[in-house]
């Protein structure tokens, strides 16, 4: 026989002979002295006299945990009170004390901590992807890009928290400081954003109530502010004849919106009618939209060439398009005149005084 077995053989013998108290200090050190050399794979858990339940896991590499083990369901659970040499064994027992009466009252601290494990990894930010997933093969591309900033950037502040620790007021606080600093519409579609993702999170199970829910709406104020004539003058003469500027042109006499002029391509515009015809994958609401052409405007596309790639060429048209929006080439002209205009333009005008057609 081994002298590993021998040990081993030995230290059963010992403890099987002993009176193991685990409530002190003292009581450890002499279980761990009667129980001498041990060897490499020696591993048991030596139980309290007074108790049942509460022992000392012993191991031949020296790292002894204090612990409870129980039955329940017919199976053997342990939960480690804590490691030896980190915990008193007052505290430790006085802590089996308590889980051993949960047990009794039909509990199972080893599978609720093991829960406890889970929920804890279970974070607002490591969800996330799982939800932009969801949401990039049901959102236009633009209303994905946006959902993604809001709970990327503006919820940034709740990427640790475990979902479930996410209260109301949480969200109610970090509204209420997007709108200090980024205003009442970025409350508001941040505030959006988080919902659809709370009331994910919930159909998922990972929450029981969407904390959004009756978080308050900031109020907004439709913008008043149109361009004057003066204004639409100046962007006008501004504007050369390139494609750029023929875009600008554009979107002052339909009023349309840049994406659907910057991203503007043959097909959509009718050969026997002055009209354009926008599919529903072009337009915000998802439905066809129709945009009559005046005199002008028809002759700005009629000179516009024919590209061999059209597809290139749109993608170009939307970023030159996009880049208008930093435009800003007078101090009286709005820095926002041609990112919604919409919203600005009143009427589309049809002729510019001070330039020859």
């Amino acid at each position: 026989m081994s002298l590993g077995c021998l040990l081993e053989r030995r230290a059963d013998h010992m403890s099987e002979q002993l009176m193991v108290s685990l409530r002190t200090g003292a009581g450890v050190r002499a279980l761990l002295t009667e129980l001498g050399p041990l060897s490499a794979s020696y591993d048991k858990v030596h139980f309290d006299s007074d108790l049942p339940g509460y022992g000392l896991r012993v191991r031949g590499s020296g790292v002894h945990s204090l612990m409870v083990q129980y039955a329940i369901a017919g199976k053997t659970r342990r939960i480690v009170v804590g490691k030896l040499g980190s915990i008193d064994p007052g505290k430790a027992c006085a802590t089996a004390k308590d889980l051993l009466a949960q047990i009794r009252l039909g509990r199972d601290p080893a599978a609720e901590k093991d829960r406890a494990r889970v929920k804890a990894t279970e974070t607002f930010g490591a969800l996330l992807p799982r939800f932009l997933e969801r949401q990039r093969a049901h959102l236009r591309p633009r209303s994905y890009v946006e959902t993604e900033r809001h709970l990327r950037v503006h919820a940034k502040t709740l990427h640790g928290s475990p979902i479930e620790a996410v209260t109301r007021r949480t969200i109610a606080g970090r509204l209420a400081e997007i709108e200090k600093h980024n205003g009442p519409a970025a409350r508001n579609r941040v505030r959006a954003s988080l919902s659809a993702y709370f009331t994910w999170a919930a159909k998922e199970g990972y929450v029981d109530a969407n904390p959004v829910a009756f978080t308050n709406k900031a109020e907004e104020k439709a913008r008043e502010r149109v361009l004057s004539d003066e204004e639409l003058r100046i962007i006008w003469l501004a504007a050369d004849d390139s494609q750029f500027g023929a875009i600008v042109k554009l979107l002052m006499l339909t009023g349309a919106r840049r994406s659907e002029i910057g991203g503007l391509t043959w097909d959509e515009l009718s050969s026997s009618l002055p009209l354009i015809t926008l599919p529903p994958t072009r337009t915000k609401n998802a439905r066809e939209h129709l945009i009559p052409l005046s005199e002008p405007a028809l002759a700005i596309l009629r000179a516009q060439p024919k590209r061999n790639n059209p597809a290139r060429e749109a993608r170009q048209a939307r970023r030159r398009a996009k880049a208008i929006s930093s435009v800003n080439s007078s101090e009286k002209t709005s820095p926002r005149c041609c990112s919604s205009p919409r919203r600005p333009i009143s009427s589309p005008p049809t002729r510019v005084e001070g330039r020859d057609q």
